[in-house]
Parts: structure tokens; C-alpha cells; sequence
């Protein structure tokens, strides 16, 4: 997957996690599992669930650092 589709997936899969709804979030998990096993999966997992947990303006700068990326 390239840098700019997981960055895009990985904010949608964030976003729907802070709304408590799962579904991207675990199928971005099992793309990358697919792809480069267990290790990055559980590393992608663990920052989708460190970005769904930010206060409200972490998040703004954070998902604004990243969409800069782009």
C-alpha cells in the first residue's frame, strides 16, 4: 500500500474509531497485516487507537501535520 492511500485509509480508520465505529479501522489493520505481517500491523493498531484517544486539539494538529503529508 502506498504512503498516501494508508495515510488517507489511517485517517478515516481514525476518525470512525474516535465515533467508536470499528470497521475501517480493523480492516486497515488486516491490509497491512497482508502486507507486512504481524509486527506493523500491531504498530498501525496501536496508533489508530493513540489518535483515537487524543484531546480534541492534538487531534486537529496532528490529523492537519499529516494531511500536510499529502
Amino acid at each position: 500500500m502506498e504512503k498516501t492511500e494508508c495515510l488517507k485509509r489511517f485517517i478515516k480508520a481514525a476518525t470512525d474509531a474516535r465515533n467508536s465505529e470499528y470497521g475501517r479501522a480493523k480492516s486497515l489493520v488486516e491490509a497491512v497485516r497482508r502486507e507486512d505481517g504481524d509486527r506493523e500491523a500491531n504498530a498501525m493498531r496501536q496508533e489508530i487507537w493513540r489518535f483515537a484517544n487524543m484531546s480534541e486539539p492534538e487531534w486537529i494538529r496532528s490529523i492537519g501535520e499529516i494531511e500536510e503529508e499529502l
